[in-house]
């Protein structure tokens, strides 16, 4: 146990599974199973747990980014780059 990672959900991996089919969360630190991760703004990869508390996916591009690095235009959530974008086009 002691060469082992323990998972969000109590469970114990060998490291030799963990680098194949675990991942650590980027945002609330807890190992899960790779079927759970979701590519975010800067290369991050987080829980759906994560996901669905603390990102938002911009109504623009499509991308996840952290909620509090939204911002909304014209009835729409976008992150900070399409704001630019969307401003210097009107």
């Amino acid at each position: 146990i002691d060469d082992c990672y323990k998972t969000a959900d109590g469970d114990y991996v060998c490291t030799h599974c963990f680098g194949r089919y675990y991942f650590t969360c980027d945002h609330c630190g807890e190992i899960y199973h790779i079927d759970y991760a979701n590519g975010v703004c800067d290369f991050e990869t987080v829980c759906d747990d994560c996901l669905a508390e603390h990102y938002t996916c911009c109504d623009h591009c499509g991308e996840y980014y952290r909620n509090e690095d939204m911002e909304e235009i014209d009835r729409e959530c976008v992150c900070q780059d399409c704001y630019e974008e969307i401003k210097e086009a009107m």
